[in-house]
């Protein structure tokens, strides 16, 4: 929800996902009884935030839906992102932002050259000197070689873009009935602030996480850092089941190729419940009831009747045994 001073201006702004900056979104702000009350065009401003400015006419609480188009002149919706709910106003945030720079200057103090927490890991430093790097190294390579696979257009990464692509279908319906339900967002960040107020209090020297980090820095003084040896033969053989080929890497695989035989399955499905259907080349007897003909089930409503887009084609055969009446039917696919 949005509630403004009437005659003074608003900034309203939203932040898209991966920092897009060739996005234009557009926000309809309604009052309270539904009625769409302006209409905001935002600009980009930097690293994918776009803002504008409205303002109020009344009093009354506002609240605004955004939709994101990938043209100017705001008449093609992104599929990427489509439509957002209710936006935050940037004059609240910036109350919220001060709370959290108080919060960091906290931080500041403790992580100074000889603060508390920079004391606790020059102890912590200390300990690390019985580790064998070499072990480091290795999963160091390791890790490069998951880098490479899950980048765009890297192995896991080609196998996962199936993978949407098949349930794609099933996604916009789902966004449509998520859309409204993010006006509670403002309400969730309120409730992290709060939650944010805690942890300060329990992280400072003395607080309830500080004395269980005490803890844990004495207790990291009995560790014995062969176990790092162990730790890179459970990872080495990871990298094994997810090597091309590999355990974990052939259970996707088969799971990216019964995710399209179904589509294919499903279409057959829908076809026989009598959707997209087409009988021709009919053939009757003397009591004019038909004895044979062929049925073709399409994927696409509109080649309905051609020779494109066919899913499967059966062939009809009935034994009549008076008018009106026969004493078998056959559907066999060809």
């Amino acid at each position: 929800m949005i509630h403004g001073t009437k005659d003074v201006q608003l900034t309203i702004g939203l932040t898209l996902a991966e920092g897009e900056v060739n996005q234009f979104p557009q926000v309809k702000i309604y009052d309270e009884a539904d009625n769409l009350d302006a209409t905001v065009n935002l600009a980009h401003v930097a690293d994918g935030f776009y803002n504008g400015t409205w303002t109020p006419n009344t009093t009354e609480f506002h609240y605004a839906n955004a939709i994101i188009y990938t043209d100017g002149a705001h008449t093609i919706e992104s599929t990427t992102y489509g439509r957002r709910g209710s936006i935050i106003k940037i004059d609240e945030v910036e109350t919220n932002i001060d709370d959290i720079e108080t919060d960091t200057n906290e931080l500041q103090t403790d992580w100074t050259n000889g603060g508390r927490l920079d004391l606790i890991l020059d102890d912590i430093l200390a300990d690390t000197t019985t580790i064998n790097w070499t072990n480091v190294t290795d999963i160091l390579a390791d890790t490069n070689e998951l880098q490479i696979d899950w980048t765009n257009g890297g192995r896991l990464d080609l196998i996962i873009d199936d993978i949407l692509l098949d349930t794609g279908t099933t996604l916009p319906a789902t966004l449509t009935t998520m859309e409204g339900k993010i006006d509670t967002i403002d309400g969730i960040v309120d409730n992290i602030i709060i939650d944010t107020n805690e942890l300060q209090t329990d992280w400072k020297d003395g607080g309830r996480l500080d004395i269980i980090l005490d803890a844990i820095l004495a207790d990291t003084a009995t560790i014995n850092w062969t176990n790092v040896t162990d730790i890179l033969t459970d990872t080495n053989e990871l990298q094994t089941d997810w090597t091309n080929g590999g355990r974990l890497d052939t259970i996707l695989d088969t799971i990216d190729t019964n995710t399209d035989d179904l589509e294919t399955e499903v279409a057959r499905i829908l076809g026989l419940s009598h959707e997209n259907v087409y009988i021709d080349t009919t053939v009757y007897d003397a009591n004019d009831n038909l004895t044979s003909a062929r049925l073709r089930i399409y994927s696409v409503a509109g080649s309905v009747g051609t020779g494109s887009d066919v899913l499967a084609t059966y062939t009809l055969t009935a034994v009549g045994s008076g008018a009106g009446k026969f004493t078998t039917w056959k559907q066999v696919k060809v």
